[in-house]
């Protein structure tokens, strides 16, 4: 082979190679999607919602912080912590509304000597609720509220020995001030069976649902859909989900489970970025049936988490949502640079917006985080009109009280915000 065409053939590996790394590398230092399609919505943002769920800064750390300014009010610092916490519920007791509040927690092990802040608001006083039951292994990590204010605890355990079988629910004692386990729950499996953290197969608390009618829901991964009807102490198992992965489940206001399924064991497969076929299932309780849902024909990316919004929309994140006469609608602006980054190794590109909240004047509530050492922030998105704001740096939760107050904790210190109004429609813009 003589020397020019070996300078040629040298030439056309080197730009095999580098053309990948030019991709990744360009996609990271120039995309920032600020020409948006979802404008901002008002003088509080200090970036678009689109800068929020779609970009990535480098590095990540880096990006200054923002705490809400004037649509939210500094109501208390939230005592005797050092690290974040998380509003989880609100509840009206003897006319006071109660605001409950969770130091988030590393790990289990943590968490099962944790306490809830409880803010009295008429008082303007702090109560402290613990979170663990007695001397077990198991704690309350999730919260309920029934329409009588009836306090309920979603029971998860810090012990691998104690993660089948034991009470799925705990309730409130008002008068103890602790929470005691509901012992017609221990039918009811929670975490994975036989969970060896040796193998990657680690306890999958079920996702717990409480439905307008007081009945509570539970998707149990590898085994079934239950329900617990609080008034006759009942357990029913429904439809079987013995072959199912569970990636999200949510529940709508009629009562519809959504589940997003894994097509293959997670520990066994390799990570997909787009979503495939018969990925997500609907059971109706009604008819006690599993249907599946087709999913988007077009290359979808594969981020985010189940919501159903109050017009029965089915959201992905903020990738885009279903409507009622099946079509998707994707509102991710440029789903080609997603798959380039992740094929690139971006995979930081990659961690997706989920959707924690909607408020009752129809606004859909995101929160993002890059990795466990860069929060992101929180934005808030208004189907109807397409506008959206990120409003602060703070990775954290949205709850609104019965007065239609919002309420979050930012840089360890409670918010609040009062809606102004709330709309009477929320038809989203095609």
């Amino acid at each position: 082979m003589n020397t020019q065409r070996k300078r040629l053939v040298i030439l056309g590996v080197l730009v095999i190679f580098a053309i990948p790394i030019w991709i990744g590398y360009s996609v990271v230092k120039y995309f920032s999607p600020t020409d948006a399609v979802i404008p901002y919505a008002d003088d509080e943002c200090f970036a678009s919602f689109e800068d929020f769920a779609y970009a990535v800064s480098y590095p990540a750390s880096s990006q200054r912080e923002n705490i809400p300014l004037s649509q939210w009010t500094m109501v208390a610092k939230v005592p005797n912590i050092t690290m974040d916490a998380t509003v989880l519920a609100t509840r009206k007791v003897n006319g006071d509304t109660e605001v409950w509040v969770q130091r988030n927690h590393r790990n289990e092990e943590e968490a099962k000597t944790y306490k809830f802040y409880v803010y009295q608001v008429n008082k303007q006083e702090w109560k402290t609720v613990v979170a663990g039951i007695g001397d077990s292994q198991i704690f309350v990590n999730e919260l309920f509220v029934s329409s009588d204010g009836t306090l309920w605890g979603c029971n998860v355990a810090s012990s691998f020995s104690e993660t089948s079988y034991q009470p799925v629910l705990s309730r409130y004692n008002d008068e103890t001030e602790k929470f005691e386990v509901v012992e017609a729950t221990r039918a009811i499996p929670n975490g994975t069976k036989d969970a060896n953290p040796y193998t990657g197969d680690l306890p999958q608390w079920a996702n717990t649902f409480l439905d307008s009618q007081g009945v509570f829901w539970f998707v149990v991964e590898r085994d079934a859909i239950y329900s617990f009807d609080v008034t006759s102490q009942t357990i029913k198992r429904h439809a079987d989900l013995s072959n199912i992965y569970v990636n999200d489940a949510y529940q709508s206001m009629d009562g519809k489970i959504y589940i997003w399924r894994y097509p293959n064991d997670p520990t066994d497969s390799m990570p997909s970025f787009k979503m495939g076929k018969e990925e997500i299932l609907r059971f109706d309780p009604g008819t006690s049936s599993l249907e599946t849902i087709i999913s988007p024909e077009i290359y979808w990316p594969n981020a985010g988490n189940l919501w159903v919004d109050s017009s029965d929309r089915l959201w992905i994140g903020a990738i885009g949502w279903r409507d009622l006469g099946g079509t998707w609608h994707e509102i991710y602006p440029h789903p080609f640079l997603y798959f380039a980054n992740l094929n690139t190794g971006n995979f930081r590109f990659g961690s997706p917006a989920n959707i924690v909240f909607e408020s009752s004047d129809g606004r859909l509530w995101f929160r993002r985080i890059i990795d466990e050492d860069a929060d992101w922030g929180m934005a808030w998105l208004n189907p109807k009109t397409m506008q959206g704001c990120w409003f602060t740096s703070e990775y954290t939760n949205i709850i609104e009280d019965q007065n239609h107050n919002l309420w979050m904790v930012a840089n360890r210190k409670l918010y609040k915000s009062q809606l102004s109004s709330t709309p009477t429609s929320t038809e989203a813009s095609p």
